[in-house]
């Protein structure tokens, strides 16, 4: 009776650790690449971010030799300036056909400097997005044709860990779970967010073999997107 008892007592322990097992699986880090690109063209003056710098959203990334765009806008932001006063000498002249002149011809220039303004804002790039600089495409001096990408940069927005599960296992995931993740040479309690289940089977290796198996995306979370680069491997523990 003892001997049954202890049996079932091991049986009730081994089911239970059977329960909490932990489930990991091998993944891979991916990232998309945003290229930062030039609507005009022109001489590359400065390069602001480095390859493998750091930047924040709205920092200067690289700008084009605006010369050319700096003296058009002063010679607009000038020519406001008299309109303006040709307005005031207008209105004080008490002429309605003087003071309609100098109306449209001060509306003229106001749509000229804002022209120029954004001629010059053109010239001159921001970073669109957090992220790392990978890779810059053009040396200081340079010519950039217009269209052309000058730098590529990493997002945290677009790295995600991919990674694949059983069928059993992909029921039971839901957008949002938490899951921790694990990699060579990156430190403890990282963590990531499962934001895509693929509602599509899959073969493991090839279509006509191999266990069928579902895809599942997680987004890094805090400060995991540094340590991460697209092709590293990653254990990804439920």
């Amino acid at each position: 009776m003892n001997h049954l008892w202890l049996l079932g007592f091991s049986a009730a322990i081994a089911a239970g650790c059977s329960q909490q097992e932990v489930r990991s699986f091998e993944g891979q880090a991916e990232g998309e690449y945003v290229r930062v690109a030039v609507p005009m063209s022109g001489s590359l003056a400065r390069l602001g971010a480095k390859r493998g710098s750091a930047v924040r959203a709205g920092e200067m990334l690289f700008s084009l030799d605006d010369r050319k765009e700096s003296a058009a806008h002063r010679t607009a932001a000038e020519g406001l300036q008299s309109a303006r006063a040709g307005l005031e000498q207008a209105r004080r002249g008490r002429s309605a056909a003087a003071i309609e002149s100098a109306e449209a011809a001060l509306n003229a220039l106001q749509a000229e400097l804002a022209q120029t303004e954004w001629r010059l804002g053109q010239k001159n790039v921001k970073a669109p997005k957090e992220g790392l600089v990978v890779e810059t495409l053009y040396d200081e001096g340079e010519w950039v044709p217009a269209g052309s990408a000058v730098l590529s940069m990493l997002s945290p927005e677009t790295m995600k860990v991919r990674f694949y599960v059983p069928p059993h296992v992909a029921g039971s995931l839901r957008h949002g779970q938490t899951v921790r993740l694990r990699c060579e040479g990156c430190e403890p309690g990282m963590s990531a967010r499962i934001v895509y289940v693929s509602p599509m089977a899959e073969r493991d290796e090839d279509q006509n073999a191999g266990p069928l198996r579902f895809m599942v995306e997680a987004r890094p979370a805090g400060d995991a997107f540094a340590q991460l680069r697209p092709g590293h491997a990653v254990e990804v523990v439920l």
